[in-house]
């Protein structure tokens, strides 16, 4: 995809972010397209989290948790998770709630993109070692809720394996027109960095 700048040197930024669009989407204009219009919400808070000039509309929150919550709770689709910190964490445990008390029929998909980032090896890694060991309690979580949510969890370093997980469950939207080549290049992109921050 693209090297992620750094978010306070703003013109690297924006063209990076729009040579990005421009490669995905080479005809995309959000205000040409009716009924396609989508809504940003960057962090008030972080400057390391830029707005998304994919986006049609931006819409900003005061309180990041409030922001996360809400995203979270409309990702439907499923959400990818890499490697992070506490917001990312914080994220994981917003969305867990959301499939362990259920208000429809099938979970959202939780990937953790970065196996051993998720799920450390036993072996004690040098320091500082950054990685969450997040998924065995995501596990245990998913298998005591009512119904069980485990078949909504991946943990991978596999592009490919995202796409076909997210695209295999039931919620997955059938007239769905993303380009799924596309998709996998930026998963891929993602895997190869290790962090989604720098993938776009």
């Amino acid at each position: 995809m693209a090297a992620h700048p750094q978010a306070s040197d703003h013109a690297q930024w924006v063209a990076s972010a729009c040579a990005v669009r421009a490669a995905l989407l080479p005809r995309w204009n959000a205000r040409e397209q009716s009924g396609s219009e989508s809504l940003g919400i960057p962090t008030w808070y972080y400057g390391n989290e830029p707005p998304n000039l994919f986006a049609s509309h931006t819409g900003k929150y005061f309180f990041n948790s409030v922001r996360e919550d809400g995203l979270v709770s409309i990702a439907n689709g499923g959400v990818v998770f890499g490697p992070g910190k506490a917001g990312t964490v914080q994220e994981i445990f917003q969305d867990a709630p959301l499939n362990f008390y259920p208000k429809g029929a099938n979970p959202t998909p939780m990937i953790l993109l970065g196996s051993d980032f998720w799920n450390p090896a036993k072996t004690p890694a040098p320091a500082p070692d950054d990685r969450k060991p997040v998924y065995p309690l995501l596990l245990t979580l998913s298998r005591q809720a009512k119904p069980p949510f485990d078949r909504a969890l991946l943990l991978t370093d596999d592009a490919n394996a995202v796409v076909k997980f997210i695209s295999g469950l039931p919620h997955a939207d059938a007239g769905s027109k993303c380009d799924v080549g596309r998709a996998i290049r930026a998963i891929q992109g993602a895997c190869a960095r290790r962090s989604l921050g720098q993938a776009l």
